[in-house]
């Protein structure tokens, strides 16, 4: 097999998994992690999803509800909180989202199962 033709079914194969990632999950709102080839989104979703399992043995999300609580730069650099309605089981659990750009201007994030409360 070529080189090109290796690095194009790479380079598919992670297109498909991307694209996977988030199958039959209805995404609604806004978010900083929406649009481009939504990388980002899959990653924060798997972390979510890993929470669901984990915490509540649910494999099941059909749906996120995203809204941007505050955005800002810190520092000279973009800081993003949002909170994520995540639909699972038949449950409406809430996960705040903190996105930060870094030095590289990549995202770190962290979530966390947010309070109840609004």
């Amino acid at each position: 097999m070529g080189n090109g033709l290796v690095r194009m079914m790479l380079w598919l194969s992670a297109c498909l998994l991307s694209a996977c990632a988030a199958g039959g999950i209805a995404f609604s709102g806004e978010s900083a992690t929406f649009g481009g080839d939504n990388v980002l989104r899959n990653d924060v979703l798997a972390m979510v999803r890993r929470f669901e399992q984990d915490s509540f043995g649910c494999r099941k999300v059909k749906a996120v509800a995203s809204e941007i609580v505050s955005k800002r730069k810190v520092r000279g650099r973009w800081r993003f909180d949002e909170v994520w309605q995540v639909s699972a089981c038949g449950t409406v659990r809430r996960y705040a989202v903190l996105l930060r750009e870094d030095a590289q201007g990549e995202t770190d994030f962290s979530v966390t199962l947010a309070s109840s409360k609004r």
